[in-house]
């Protein structure tokens, strides 16, 4: 192929110029008069806005349903009022504790009683006797069914409340 043909059938290319866009506001007054006027459209839109809003929420009110809501809810506070008065004050029962999340607790109160007692009438020595091996002589007396507790369990059950 001749040059002047790979010439004449080349495609030719447009000089594409691009044109950014500015990143200056839009509208911004140039002079405090301008502002001013800018100032006083903004808010007849704003009070324009609210006064289509209270017309809507006046439109809301008028409708049958919203009254139907709020006599259902006059009638349920209207009962509640009547039980709360009508049960006498004395048989008022103690706050049960709330239910926390978590695993429950493994030791009774009895248990945890009588293992501070051991701890502190045998506390772990320096030297001589470890935490570990105080544990697994308090691991002894309790039930077989609770000495799979953890050292962990033990120290902040027993061993930390007797610290205080």
């Amino acid at each position: 192929m001749d040059t002047a043909e790979a010439t004449g059938n080349a495609i030719q290319f447009r000089e594409v110029r691009v044109v950014a866009k500015s990143n200056r506001p839009p509208n911004k007054p140039q002079s405090l008069r301008d502002f001013h006027r800018q100032f006083k459209d903004g808010a007849e839109r704003a009070s324009a806005f609210m006064r289509q809003l209270e017309e809507d929420g006046a439109r809301l009110n008028e409708h049958p349903l919203v009254h139907e809501r709020q006599e259902n809810l006059r009638q349920l506070a209207e009962a509640l009022r009547g039980t709360t008065t009508s049960q006498p004050s004395e048989s008022r029962q103690e706050p049960r504790p709330k239910p926390v999340g978590g695993h429950p607790f493994t030791l009774t109160d009895d248990e945890k009683a009588r293992l501070q007692a051991f701890y502190l009438a045998n506390p772990p020595l320096r030297g001589k006797r470890k935490q570990s091996d105080v544990f697994k002589e308090m691991r002894l007396l309790l039930p077989k069914g609770k000495r799979d507790i953890s050292d962990r369990t033990l120290y902040r059950v027993i061993v930390r409340p007797t610290r205080l």
